[in-house]
């Protein structure tokens, strides 16, 4: 998918699709101004899903800081790093 459908998948689409497209999945004044922020990576990546295929991508957008609800999270904090670039085919 383009990147612009891909961040509208994890936005608006999937606010609209529980039901919370009045109050999360845009930027709008009146909406809480969640946001994350994201490095485009480019390599060959091995991504696997839930049922463990593999597929080869050639893209990542790995996090950079989210901010939630006025605060700035960045990668290092919390108990562990959340940012990570996903492994790279071999």
């Amino acid at each position: 998918h383009p990147l612009n459908e891909v961040i509208a998948m994890c936005t608006s689409r999937a606010a609209s699709a529980i039901g919370l497209q009045d109050v999360a999945g845009c930027l709008t004044i009146g909406h809480p101004g969640d946001v994350a922020i994201l490095r485009e990576m480019e390599s060959e990546y091995a991504l696997t899903d839930v049922l463990g295929e593999t597929v080869i991508g050639e893209q990542a957008l790995v996090p950079e800081l989210t901010v939630k609800a006025g605060r700035v999270h960045r990668v290092s904090e919390g108990p562990h790093d959340w940012g990570f670039e996903p492994p790279r085919a071999a």
